[in-house]
């Protein structure tokens, strides 16, 4: 009776600590600040920047930023999704092909209210259209905040 016991809870154990290692995989679309740990190991392949990706050229790497936005900023108004108004963190992380492979955000304090399930769908679908058109030796990333409604239109820069 004590070996079953001593097996059952040797077993318990194992079990335990499978499920404690095991770790999901980051979600396309998440909110930051909710998986850690997933983002982490993503962080380990993604070591390279935007401006890494587009050989510290600060004018092509912020010219491509500018445009994922504004089509961000279209395909949300086209699907439904109002952005205006609201002002977020984004972390993106590209593919060395220019895919997205995931999308964090963070609504600022200072956001509109958005619902928080519409705005994943809609990021969602827009993960699954969009492609940066830059192609790079490693996958890249690229954190920074935006707000909407974007208003790139009022600067010329020289």
């Amino acid at each position: 009776m004590n070996r079953f016991f001593v097996l059952f809870f040797l077993l318990l154990s194992l079990i335990a600590l499978t499920t404690a290692t095991a770790q999901e995989p980051l979600p396309t679309v998440y909110k930051l600040g909710e998986e850690e740990e997933a983002l982490e190991q993503v962080q380990t392949t993604h070591q390279q920047t935007l401006l890494d990706a587009c050989d510290g050229d600060m004018s092509k790497a912020f010219d491509l930023w500018l445009s994922f936005l504004k089509e961000l900023e279209a395909y949300a108004k086209s699907a439904g999704c109002s952005l205006d108004g609201s002002n977020f963190w984004l972390q993106v992380f590209f593919s060395a092909d220019g895919r997205i492979e995931h999308l964090g955000y963070y609504p600022k304090p200072d956001s509109r209210t958005i619902n928080d399930e519409e705005l994943k769908t809609c990021l969602e679908a827009f993960v699954a259209t969009y492609h940066m058109p830059v192609t790079a030796a490693k996958p890249y990333y690229n954190y920074t905040d935006v707000r909407f409604p974007l208003i790139y239109e009022l600067y010329q820069r020289q």
